[in-house]
């Protein structure tokens, strides 16, 4: 018994001429069911950035012995023998829809818009420009790789002449781009403002003091970093997650803790059970530790330790815990480098935290705006 069966065949035009025709097993509602049918087609991917396209999709039916959608493969038959088919009367055209979209090789800014600023620096040593996501800060701006690198010459007292103009791009809801999305934007901008358009919503001008600080050599922190390089190599190279991190950057910031629990590590992972057997052997803030680290590494394991608790565990204690949780959610990512000394350091990295900062000063500057023009209209009502 056979039955009806659909696929569309779309037609793409791009204002170069450049053309293509495809056969997909799916139908066609609207252009985002187009686009992400069409994501991969290196027919779009070929076309410059900011390239207007014009589609016409059309469904078919015809006679299956499945139904439904067409399968591959006769999807593959129909593609080689469509004319023949159509001459025939054996494809019969159900609707026909045409499209235009803006070629931005991935980024789909129809739904979602990014809010981004561009910081300029200029100071004796020379310029530099970086895409930050949201808006930034002074503080913010001085945490950034961009801004030590140019300030890392000899130059006590320099004026940092700073420029930040804040874009939008896109449309729909506002969200913080990422280090890709970023690296998009720098790379596409000639193309995305053809194809959106950058609004800018903020700008700052304002000139900053750089005292540069004496190298210093944290000696506890390069000792960490050695305890954990060893953690981690008796995982044979097993990929850790963050749970694995933040227990690790917990047991490692303590050499007592660290010299006796090689034992217990291992490819299959860390025996806290046998860990624990030992732990009335620590001081209570090293048992605080070793408590605090299970928790976080096995979700489950449960901890009698309290809030209050680490806040009288003592530095550098309370700090390895508080880093330990940002960790763990993520927030924070551990890695070791090497500084000018070639010695390993502990570094961590502020991966969704940044992101996470970015939307609250995002929302709060959008709320110190509407504020601002709520009390402007009670001035004028006034």
């Amino acid at each position: 018994m056979t039955e009806s069966a659909h696929f569309c065949r779309v037609t793409m035009k791009a204002d170069s001429d450049k053309s293509t025709t495809l056969y997909i097993a799916n139908s066609i509602e609207c252009v985002n069911d187009l686009l992400c049918n069409l994501a991969d087609i290196n027919f779009l991917t070929k076309l410059p950035i900011g390239e207007n396209v014009k589609v016409e999709t059309q469904m078919y039916m015809f006679d299956s012995n499945t139904g439904g959608y067409a399968s591959e493969d006769e999807i593959d038959y129909i593609e080689e023998h469509f004319d023949e088919m159509h001459l025939k009367g054996e494809i019969h055209s159900v609707e026909n829809e045409k499209y235009e979209f803006i070629v931005h090789n991935g980024m789909i800014l129809d739904d979602i818009s990014f809010l981004f600023s561009v910081v300029e620096l200029n100071t004796p040593n020379g310029t530099a420009e970086y895409y930050f996501a949201g808006i930034p800060d002074k503080y913010s701006i001085k945490d950034t790789d961009s801004f030590r690198e140019l300030t890392k010459l000899p130059c006590g007292g320099t004026e940092i002449s700073v420029s930040i103009p804040s874009y939008s791009i896109g449309q729909g809801k506002s969200l913080c781009p990422d280090k890709d999305a970023l690296n998009y934007i720098k790379k596409y901008w000639d193309g995305l403002e053809r194809a959106y358009g950058f609004d800018c919503i903020h700008s700052d001008n304002f000139i900053c003091r750089y005292e540069p600080e004496e190298e210093y050599y944290d000696m506890s922190n390069m000792l960490q970093a050695k305890r954990y390089a060893t953690l981690q190599e008796l995982m044979e190279g097993k990929r850790l997650d963050s749970s694995y991190r933040a227990a690790f950057y917990l047991l490692s910031g303590d050499a007592v803790i660290c010299r006796n629990i090689y034992s217990f590590v291992g490819p299959e992972g860390i025996d806290f059970t046998r860990l624990l057997e030992f732990i009335q052997e620590y001081d209570e803030p090293q048992q605080q530790l070793i408590s605090i680290a299970y928790n976080l590494f096995s979700w489950t394991g449960e901890t009698a330790v309290t809030p209050f608790d680490i806040s009288r565990m003592g530095f550098p204690f309370t700090e390895l815990v508080c880093n330990a949780i940002y960790i763990a959610s993520g927030e924070y990512d551990v890695r070791i480098e090497s500084n000018a000394l070639n010695w390993p350091t502990l570094v961590l990295k502020k991966g969704r935290l940044e992101l996470t900062r970015c939307h609250h000063s995002f929302y709060d500057h959008m709320s110190r705006e509407q504020a601002e023009r709520l009390v402007e209209d009670d001035f004028l009502e006034r």
